[in-house]
């Protein structure tokens, strides 16, 4: 007598591809990934058949394949049927409490990755697909989740997630490409920190070369310290979902960068080095040219040298130690000043705070507008085209508020970093000359009064008490 095969039981795996230019895509393989990956985490180890279709989500009539897979769960075939989300089997609640039905009568379990379904109680799973139904509402509300599956992928590809390129990048279509010219700068700005030079100093520089930032602005600090940091510069790829290799190709050396990164950590311990000259960032209130230095006879000069190349303007310089002597006394003067250092804190602290409640007010806004957009497009009052155009409008706003929000909150952080470390260590810095070290730049008047000094970035005097004021003439 011949035994009877032994049929095998299975886990049925449904993936779809739309064709409807109206709803989010999701490939097939990003698809299958998710459903693997959450079996595994769940120790389900049956074996599975995949099932592909390619349609669009009108309803089940137009899906060949899923009603195979249907008719094959009524033969007893599988025990489970998976899916990366509802909505992969259909935008309309009647064919998924069809669907649920069918699995129901024959003792198959229905499950998804992204709405994990109570399986122990019929009735509340039941009201819970009842409750996700809404098929346009929970289309919209996926559509982020796509975005964010497709964006994990693309990382681990190596691929940036925007067309934001850093400096020494451009990115067109999807491709990145170096920009030569950016490139040498950014080697040298590697190159210029490694060798000792600060933040400041090196914005200087680039500046007073007539190497200009993009759009044609000028350098700043912060530039610099943003392409320090980014790790792009030597291909990789590191955002919320991890560090990568990227696609890319790099433009400094791992050991470059390391050696900078290394630098960095020092210094937020330790005091700049001590320099055996005296040589302040002095600022010509007439073109905005730093002030160069000259000897003569016994005695130093900071003077502008754009009158003597160009008769841009009147003659003007200042005596080097009058001037130096000024500016020490007003750091002493500033220490001295017990709740200084609180008062700024508060004060920094403070336009964060006004700064991050506008931005809040700004992404609300813009959130609601994104609301507005999506309800006429379900409403039918928008087209598909006009749907698409807003949504990247107003995603380009949002994205831009972040980026600032981003940049500001790193200037905060490196203000408080900076008024820590001053409060702590500022009496060192007057050892000798070491002072010297602590200014980034000192802004005078036409008048050769000292109307500004930097610390850090940060200015010290305070305009609106008068005992911070310096008025004498140098």
């Amino acid at each position: 007598m011949r035994s009877k095969a032994r049929v095998i039981k299975m886990i049925a795996i449904y993936c779809r591809t739309s064709l409807d230019a109206n709803e989010n895509k999701v490939s097939r393989k990003i698809q299958l990934d998710e459903v693997l990956k959450t079996l595994k985490n769940q120790g389900i180890t049956e074996p599975y058949e995949v099932f592909e279709e390619i349609a669009s989500a009108k309803d089940i009539k137009h899906r060949p394949v899923l009603r195979s897979v249907l008719e094959d769960i009524q033969g007893s075939k599988y025990t489970q049927l998976w899916s990366m989300s509802l909505d992969r089997f259909s935008r309309k609640l009647v064919d998924l409490l069809y669907i649920f039905e069918v699995c129901k009568e024959n003792n198959v379990l229905v499950n998804t990755v992204k709405e994990p379904l109570d399986q122990q109680n019929l009735m509340m799973r039941d009201l819970q697909i009842q409750m996700i139904g809404a098929v346009r509402e929970y289309q919209r509300e996926t559509i982020g989740e796509y975005l964010e599956i497709a964006n994990k992928v693309k990382s681990e590809k190596g691929l940036w997630l925007n067309g934001s390129a850093p400096y020494g990048y451009s990115y067109s279509k999807g491709k990145v490409t170096v920009v030569k010219s950016e490139e040498k700068v950014v080697r040298k700005i590697f190159e210029l920190y490694i060798a000792g030079m600060g933040y400041q100093k090196i914005a200087s520089y680039l500046n007073e070369s007539g190497i200009q930032y993009r759009k044609q602005k000028s350098f700043e600090r912060y530039h610099i310290c943003n392409i320090l940091k980014n790790e792009k510069y030597v291909g990789k790829i590191v955002n919320r979902f991890g560090e990568f290799n990227g696609q890319h190709e790099a433009i400094i050396s791992d050991h470059m960068f390391n050696k900078a990164k290394k630098i960095r950590e020092t210094k937020r311990t330790t005091y700049r080095k001590k320099i055996d000259y005296l040589g302040l960032t002095c600022i010509c209130p007439h073109c905005g040219r730093r002030l160069s230095q000259v000897q003569k006879n016994e005695n130093r000069y900071y003077y502008c040298s754009s009158e003597q190349l160009t008769n841009a303007h009147e003659r003007y310089y200042v005596n080097a130690t009058s001037l130096e002597n000024e500016v020490k006394n007003a750091l002493l003067d500033w220490i001295g000043q017990k709740d200084r250092l609180a008062k700024m804190k508060h004060d920094y602290q403070q336009k964060f705070v006004e700064f991050d409640s506008r931005n809040r007010n700004k992404l609300r806004y813009l959130g609601s507008q994104k609301e507005a957009i999506y309800t006429k497009y379900y409403q039918d009052k928008v087209t598909v085209e006009e749907l698409a155009l807003t949504i990247e409008k107003l995603d380009k706003e949002i994205v831009s508020i972040e980026h600032n929000e981003n940049l500001k909150q790193m200037e905060l952080s490196s203000t408080q970093e900076v008024l820590r470390e001053l409060a702590e260590n500022i009496q060192n810095y007057f050892s000798e000359n070491d002072w010297v070290n602590l200014v980034d730049k000192v802004e005078l008047t036409t008048e050769k009064e000292v109307s500004e000094i930097y610390a850090h970035g940060i200015p010290l005097l305070d305009k609106s008490n008068s005992q911070f004021i310096l008025s004498s003439k140098i």
